[in-house]
This record gives structure tokens, C-alpha cells and sequence, in this order.
């Protein structure tokens, strides 16, 4: 959507709503002002500027007039003179406040590629030019990925008002694009002196702390949250980022609550379709539509597309809406190629959307992305298809009434929690993870080439940093103390994690040197590398999900800590699914038994690696046609139940699940 999309269309509606109003201060302009918003209306923008610039001679002071005119001659490429009409506006006792956001679109465009700093030079200290129409423009360049120049206006801005909120948010947002979490940190922080109680802002701060390992007053945190997130909504509308509540140790009915409130902000007053009649569907396999910014390179469409190539087109005819731009590399030639629909709605507009979604006839819509970056879930709010579900790339609950179905299997979902989530669990055969042998053969490696001591018993925990929280690594920490061959293999993720978790090990009397850091590299030696540790050490309560396909591929055995959420049950249902439960826990004192057996007899591990390096050709861990088809009849029975008229309800696995269903 453009950025001057919001402007316009509330301007648009502003000025419906004040029409009396100046028909009685000049009843002789009551034609023309029809005229004026319904020029607007079609988007008949030169129409529109001349009526509401003749309207203007007339009532100069009607800053609501001079906010139209704006408006209309921005969307003509005319911003030196849609400036001059926001001046106009600005200048007015009674401003009105969409004047402020409209001048940030149109300053960014008359800015071109000149630096801000240099334009805002230029422009000089108009006294139109106050700190709200800065912060406008700062939000502006942000949006277009401007973000250095973003900050350089911001900072302009908090110079003239130091206690902002609204600019040390838009600060927090830059950081964070920037890589500098703590920085992001610090501007949170700001932002929660002066407004103790946005959650929003509080949840991506604990968030960025995570990404750095820093744990500094967890419990406080945790605590606050929890209290925050009790209390009633009280208007507070905003979009809740609940994928950082999954890696805390939070009731997961306290997370279907904030997903709902996140869900209540994208749902719409009035929705652009109207509801699917089941007599208008056309013949033929069901269709359904999978939605997702992660139709690239990345770990999503490595999962899918194996699966995605084996779909029975006579039974499923799948359609892809790609989000994101084209990054122009294989796998998403390889997508495109896979299905009969692959649609880019990167510059799409809502409203284009769902029109096209609604015009292939799609029957189950899926979103891949639940509240992740670059989530388009707002689409599903307006109905596109008559039934719509998520999957795969969000373990948890979307709180969306708008979404039917969560797509999970019988370990990660099991029927019988059924309150975490508003949708109806519907199980698939199998693993939910696609099974696939898309990733590249180990070949062997060295554990010098990656700096690992020949002679220790490594512990690979290879996950980003934000699901290492304390007792997590209190249990590393404590078989280290117990097992002197130890050490700990963690991948750098960034240089504050590095330091802040050698400082950590050091306070649970651990050698940081027992720590080694593994770094980027090629994704066939990404691969192969898992093959030189002993065994992978999971996280809770959000586990190893693609990263843990990705170690038993290579042959490495997994231990795992089975939880009460979806987010930490995918890694025993990987292990379900390759024949390992037993290598599946269900308390510390257990994982940290069994560690320790490992590490004292290895036989264990020699037998699972057998196990999986037949798994990797036999079984159904690996296989894509098996899941494909399992994908495919869960689709038909979702699509059935819509076209019988019965509600959604949960459905269990249609057959047995494990290694011989």
C-alpha cells in the first residue's frame, strides 16, 4: 500500500462528514463541494484540486478544505504546491491533524534523493514546520527504508520536545532495523518512563534484551507483563507482537488473550467481500491459496517447496501469493514453478488483494506467517475464501476469528488443548513440519574446521539467541560443571550474545573458553556441521523447529523437552515421527539425567545416528510425498465440511501417526 494511502482515505472520509457545515457558512458552495468530494472519491484528482482550490477563495480559513486540495494535487506529483496548500493549513487555529501525516508523504517525495537533513536546511525554521510534521517525516522515511535519515529527523525533532514518546517508539523501530538492539533498548526504555504502560513497546523490548542474551531483571520483566497483559484493553489499540511472548514462560491463555487483542486491530469495521455462497463454486479440485512473505530464500520455502512439487493437482490445484519482492534466486523460481498459480502481491494493495484472491476461487486459504515479519494476516480479516486456516510458519494461535483452523498434528496440537488457541485444531497425518530431502547430503568435515576440540563431548545448541533464556542455560551450564570433557557449541548470532553469555557461564562457574562459536558459513557446510557434535541440546519453552530438521537430517541426535505449548512440542513430534521417542523428555531433572548418561556412555548415540541415517531415505520423516498427500487430505477435509454447511470443528489425524502409520 503507498504510504499516502491512509491519508487520503481518511481526509476522504473527514470531508463527507463536514459538508453541512460549510453549506451553512456558504450555501452557495454546497454544489461544488459534492462535486469536490466526489471527484475525490473516484480519484479524479485534477478535478478535485481545482474544486477545492475554488472552494478555498471562498473559505480561506477551512483548514479541512485546504487539507483536500493538499491531498489531491500529492496524488497529481504536484508536492511544491500541495506543500504550499499544507502551509495554508498548518498556519490555521483550527488545524486539522491529518494535515501533520500528509505533509510527511509529501515532503519524502519532494525530497527525492537529496539527504533530509540538507532538504529540512533548505525549507528553514517555517513555523509550519513543528515537531508533529517532523515526526510525520521521519515516519515517512522510515517507511521507505530510509532509516538513517528517519533517525536524523527524529533526533531534530526530540531537540525541540525531549519527552516525545511517539519519536523514541519511531527510534526503538529504527534501531531494530539497524541491527542496534541496544540501542532499540534504550529507546524502549525512554519510551516506557514516559508511558509505563504500553505493552507493545515493552514486548519488543524484552525481545531485543533476548536477542542479546541479556537477562537483566527477567523475573521483573516477565512479572510486568503479565500484569499488563490482564488488565482490560481500554482502547490501548495496537498490534500486540506476540511472537515475543513465545520464547517466555508465560500461561499460554495469556497469549491467546493478546493475540486476540493483536487480531481485533487488524479486523476490519466493515469488510471489502461479502461472504462466499457455496452455489457460486466452480467444479474441479479443491483449490487452496497459501500467503506468505517467505516465498524466497529462507527456511519456509526450503520446507514446502519439496512438498508443494508432489501435490496430486487432480485433487489440489495450488495458488501462491508472494508479499515479499523477488529476491531473483532459485527457490523462488522453483516455487513459481511448482504450482499452476504463483501471484506477487508485494504491491498490492488490501483491496487488490482479496479481490484477487476472491477471483481465483480459492477454497482454503492459508497463512504461512501469523504475526511475523512481513505478515499479511489483515487480508484474512476481509474473508477472501470460505475457509481459511494458518500453518507452519507461527507456532501458536492467531486469536482471528476471521481464521478457521490451525494446522498442526497430534503432538504439537493435541486435541485436548484446545483452549490455547481460537481456532479449531485440525490435525494433519504425520509430522506438521514437511518432510523433505531438499537439503544437501552431509559431506564430511573436521571438527578443527570449525574450532572444536577433537576430544570433547560437544554439545551443539545452535538457535538463535532470543530461545536461550536463563534455565535453559542454567542446565548447560550445570553438566559442563559435571562433565569435564564438555563444551557448549552456540552459533554468534551477534557480538553483544557473544559477551554477554561468556559473562553468564563465568557467573555459573563455567570457563567461557568451554564455550565455542560457531559462525556463518555455505549452507552445505551449515548442514554437515551438525554431524561433528555428540548430541543437539533443546531449547523450551520455544524449541529448535526447522534448525532441528535440519541437525537429525545430518544424522545428529536430538534431545528434547516436551512442553505444554505448540511452540515446544515440534521437536518431539520430529522425533515421533523418526521413531525416537525415546529421546523425547518431560522434565529438567530427566533431560539433564539423560545428558549425563550420554556423556558418560555413548552407545545411545551410536544407535540413533543409525537410525537416522536410514531415516533420512526411508520413513516418514523425510518424505515429501507422504506429507504432500497428508497436506492434500486434510485440505479436502476442511473443503468438504464447507461445502456440507458444517461449521469448523476439530478434527484429529485421519490415520495413526508415528514412523509405521
Amino acid at each position: 500500500m503507498q504510504a499516502s494511502s491512509a491519508p487520503r482515505s481518511r481526509a476522504t472520509a473527514r470531508a463527507a462528514s463536514r459538508q453541512p457545515g460549510l453549506a451553512d457558512r456558504a450555501g452557495a458552495l454546497h454544489p461544488l463541494w459534492e462535486r469536490a468530494v466526489a471527484a475525490h472519491r473516484r480519484g479524479e484528482w485534477g478535478a478535485a484540486a481545482v474544486a477545492f482550490e475554488r472552494i478555498g477563495r471562498d473559505a480561506p480559513d477551512d483548514a479541512l478544505v485546504a487539507l483536500n486540495h493538499a491531498h489531491a494535487l500529492h496524488r497529481q506529483g504536484r508536492d511544491a504546491e500541495a506543500l504550499a496548500a499544507l502551509q495554508r493549513c498548518l498556519s490555521l487555529p483550527a488545524q486539522e491533524p491529518l494535515a501533520r501525516l500528509l505533509a510527511g508523504d509529501v515532503m519524502l517525495r519532494a525530497l527525492g534523493e537529496r539527504p533530509a537533513g540538507a532538504y529540512l536546511d533548505a525549507l528553514g525554521d517555517a513555523p509550519w514546520i513543528d515537531v508533529e510534521v517532523l515526526a510525520a517525516f521521519a515516519s515517512s522515511l522510515k517507511k521507505e527504508l530510509r532509516v538513517r535519515e528517519a533517525v536524523e529527523v527524529a533526533m531534530r525533532a526530540l531537540a525541540r520536545k525531549p519527552d516525545h514518546s511517539g519519536l523514541h517508539r519511531l527510534l526503538m523501530f529504527c534501531m531494530r532495523d539497524l541491527g542496534l538492539r541496544d540501542e532499540a533498548v534504550e529507546c524502549a526504555r525512554t519510551v516506557l518512563a514516559l508511558d509505563p504502560d504500553d505493552l507493545e513497546v515493552l514486548l519488543h523490548m524484552v525481545f531485543d534484551q533476548r536477542e542479546a542474551c541479556d537477562w537483566q531483571n527477567a523475573e521483573g520483566t516477565l512479572a510486568r507483563i503479565t500484569e499488563l497483559a490482564a488488565r482490560p484493553d481500554e482502547g490501548r489499540r495496537s498490534l500486540v507482537p506476540t511472537f515475543s511472548l513465545l520464547s517466555l514462560d508465560v500461561d499460554a491463555r495469556l497469549v491467546r488473550r493478546l493475540a486476540e487483542r493483536a487480531a481485533a486491530y487488524l479486523t476490519p469495521r466493515q469488510p471489502l467481500l461479502p461472504p462466499v455462497a457455496r452455489g457460486t463454486r466452480r467444479a474441479g479440485p479443491v483449490r487452496v491459496g497459501f500467503v506468505s512473505y517467505d516465498f524466497r530464500e529462507h527456511p519456509v520455502a526450503q520446507l514446502l517447496v519439496e512438498s508443494l512439487e508432489r501435490i496430486d493437482r487432480s485433487r489440489c490445484e495450488v495458488h501462491l501469493y508472494s508479499t515479499s519482492l523477488d529476491d531473483g534466486g532459485p527457490l523462488r523460481r522453483r516455487l513459481a514453478a511448482a504450482v499452476p498459480g504463483f501471484v506477487d502481491l508485494a504491491q498490492a494493495t488490501v483491496s487488490q488483494a482479496v479481490h484477487r484472491i476472491r477471483d481465483d476461487g480459492i477454497d482454503v486459504l492459508v497463512d504461512l506467517m501469523g504475526y511475523t515479519r512481513g505478515s499479511r494476516l489483515e487480508l484474512f480479516a476481509h474473508r477472501p475464501a470460505p475457509v481459511q486456516a494458518t500453518y507452519l510458519g507461527y507456532p501458536g494461535t492467531s486469536g482471528a476469528r476471521f481464521i478457521d483452523y490451525l494446522i498442526g498434528d497430534p503432538v504439537v496440537t493435541p486435541l485436548d488443548a484446545a483452549d490455547q488457541f481460537t481456532e479449531q485444531v485440525a490435525q494433519m497425518r504425520g509430522c506438521l513440519l514437511p518432510g523433505t530431502r531438499f537439503r544437501p547430503r552431509p559431506h564430511a568435515m573436521r571438527r578443527s574446521d570449525v574450532g572444536l576440540p577433537d576430544d570433547a563431548f560437544v554439545l551443539a545448541a545452535l538457535h538463535p539467541p532470543y530461545k536461550i533464556v536463563p534455565n535453559v542455560f542454567d542446565l548447560w551450564c550445570d553438566v559442563l560443571r559435571r562433565v569435564p570433557s564438555a563444551v557448549l557449541w552456540l552459533k554468534a548470532v551477534n557480538e553483544p550474545m557473544v559477551v554477554r553469555l561468556r559473562q553468564e557461564a563465568l557467573r555459573r562457574g563455567v570457563d567461557p573458553s568451554r564455550l565455542v562459536w560457531s559462525r556463518r558459513v555455505p549452507y552445505a557446510d551449515y548442514i554437515s556441521q551438525f554431524a561433528l557434535a555428540d548430541v543437539f541440546v533443546d531449547t523450551w519453552p520455544y524449541n529448535a523447529h526447522t534448525t532441528a530438521a535440519d541437525a537429525l537430517w545430518a544424522g545428529l541426535p536430538l534431545l528434547a523437552l516436551r512442553g505444554h505449548t505448540f511452540a515446544s512440542r515440534v521437536s518431539a513430534s520430529l522425533l515421533t515421527s523418526a521413531g525416537l521417542d525415546d529421546w523425547i523428555c518431560d522434565d529438567l531433572e530427566a533431560y539433564r539425567d539423560r545428558l549425563l548418561e550420554l556423556a558418560a556412555d555413548p552407545a545411545p548415540l551410536s544407535a540413533a545416528r543409525a537410525r537416522l541415517a536410514a531415516c533420512r531415505d526411508e520413513g516418514p520423516l523425510f518424505d515429501s510425498a507422504a506429507h504432500a498427500e497428508a497436506l492434500v487430505e486434510l485440505f479436502e477435509r476442511l473443503h468438504a465440511r464447507w461445502l456440507d454447511g458444517e461449521p469448523p470443528a476439530p478434527l484429529a489425524a485421519a490415520t495413526g501417526f508415528g514412523p509405521n502409520a
